[in-house]
């Protein structure tokens, strides 16, 4: 005997039936519209938690890809000199066990050889020791993830337009490896030109009830009014959010 793995029991809540609803998303800067054409990832995270691990792959680039910007790893000249090139997204603060999430991106592929030629093009929540949890393999249509702790729903795939496609994802948190960790794209390209771009990143919480904003404050635009008795005004308001 070299090894025992010792697993709480966890009885899941997910009922691939019912109606879920979306929260408002995670994740910041999602779209890359805030972020300069050119701008390249490092081990520095940018707004929103966004990096590479760039002392170890080819970091990410924001370029841009069909009249808006994306997030694009690959080898875009002969300055990528790794094997493999990444992109991650640190995962929001406050999930727990038993949230149910949902991952959605968009991405495009463009590669020279045939998809499953190439040893990783995917998308996964990292945990410790660079194992993937939740893996997506974007070298197949497989509708179930891989990884060190498999999802039991499918991954949906839609064609959108320009070679782009989307991706979704929804599972429910079953261990703590996604709360301190990241969600991470990687992918190993053969040539010159072999990119993977990402956009429209978003991270959402599902419920089986709409969700509700709590209203925070109230703005009234006019500010303070001072009235004689028999006068009225109109006012007008802001709510927040």
């Amino acid at each position: 005997l070299t090894s025992i793995e010792v697993k709480a029991v966890y009885e899941s809540t997910y009922n691939p039936n019912a109606t879920y609803y979306e929260s408002e998303s995670l994740t910041v800067n999602g779209d890359f519209e805030a972020f300069d054409v050119g701008t390249r990832f490092s081990d520095a995270q940018l707004e929103g938690a966004w990096g590479s691990v760039a002392g170890y792959d080819n970091p990410a680039r924001i370029c841009e890809v069909d009249g808006s910007k994306a997030a694009v790893i690959g080898k875009h000249d002969a300055d990528d000199t790794k094997t493999f090139s990444s992109m991650f997204l640190m995962t929001p603060e406050g999930l727990e066990i038993g949230d149910i999430l949902r991952i959605k991106y968009d991405f495009k592929l463009t590669v020279a050889d045939e998809k499953d030629s190439y040893a990783e093009i995917n998308s996964s929540l990292v945990g410790g020791a660079n194992v993937p949890y939740y893996l997506i393999d974007l070298r197949s249509n497989d509708t179930l993830t891989g990884g060190a702790e498999k999802a039991p729903f499918i991954v949906k795939y839609e064609t959108l337009e320009n070679g782009w496609a989307r991706a979704t994802l929804d599972f429910e948190v079953s261990n703590d490896i996604i709360q301190w960790n990241s969600l991470r794209w990687l992918f190993t390209a053969h040539e010159i030109g072999d990119l993977l771009a990402i956009d429209n990143v978003n991270i959402h919480y599902l419920s089986t009830t709409p969700f509700t904003n709590p209203v925070t404050s109230i703005t009234i635009a006019e500010g303070d009014q001072v009235l004689e008795a028999g006068q009225t005004k109109q006012l007008t308001y802001t709510v927040n959010p």
